[in-house]
């Protein structure tokens, strides 16, 4: 839409998305694994490491009627009280169901499509409502693979800044960097599990700051 460019949102083509998946472990992660796209975006990434790793699609199949995966695979959207912050997640959920299309039409009992929206579609893409959006997560048990491509937007830093500062944030971000790409490389390597991976599409511009 014409505010995406504004909001520092870049879609990754899928040929790229597909490529890092397969350069990532992703295949090699245990049953109990966290993986998460913090800028979820329409969710290409997690659906891709999804259907490209059979172990972790497997995991989506139901059992007994329920879709229980032993895989925690989260995706983030920052969005707002305002309705059409929610076109992008659910985007994000309505490829998800594109993806699993063919699982769903095998397995499309009533009892058995409630266990897909519960435990699929609104348990792997979450909407913040935050302006502060996942800057603001701070709590999570660190992801093992992260896999994702941040916002990237120069003008308006300092607002964002000050909103991490007023809510007592400010000691998680103190690397610098001119963009939201900056503060979203803090973010994904304070929420790396030790031996952990992050495959990230970053500017070239970032690599060349100083101080980060």
């Amino acid at each position: 839409s014409a505010g995406v460019k504004a909001l520092g949102q870049y879609f990754t083509p899928r040929n790229v998305v597909r490529a890092m998946v397969q350069m990532s472990p992703a295949a090699a992660l245990a049953n109990d694994a966290r993986i998460c796209d913090p800028y979820c975006g329409v969710g290409g990434f997690l659906l891709e490491t999804i259907v490209e790793v059979p172990k972790i699609f497997q995991q989506f199949e139901p059992r007994n009627g329920k879709v229980a995966p032993t895989m925690t695979i989260l995706g983030y959207d920052k969005g707002s009280d305002e309705k059409d912050d929610e076109r992008t997640i659910i985007l994000a959920k309505a490829n998800m169901l594109i993806y699993f299309s063919d699982l769903i039409a095998k397995h499309h009992a009533p009892a058995v499509l409630k266990e897909f929206s519960k435990n699929a579609f609104n348990k792997v893409f979450r909407l913040l409502r935050s302006n502060l959006g996942t800057f603001a997560q701070n709590k999570e048990i660190p992801f093992d693979l992260i896999l994702t491509n941040p916002p990237y937007v120069t003008s308006g830093v300092g607002t964002l800044r000050r909103a991490i500062e007023e809510a007592g944030l400010s000691d998680l971000y103190t690397c610098g960097g001119r963009g939201t790409e900056a503060l979203a490389i803090e973010w994904i390597v304070r929420n790396l599990a030790q031996g952990g991976h992050a495959l990230v599409v970053v500017p070239d511009g970032l690599l060349a700051q100083k101080g980060v």
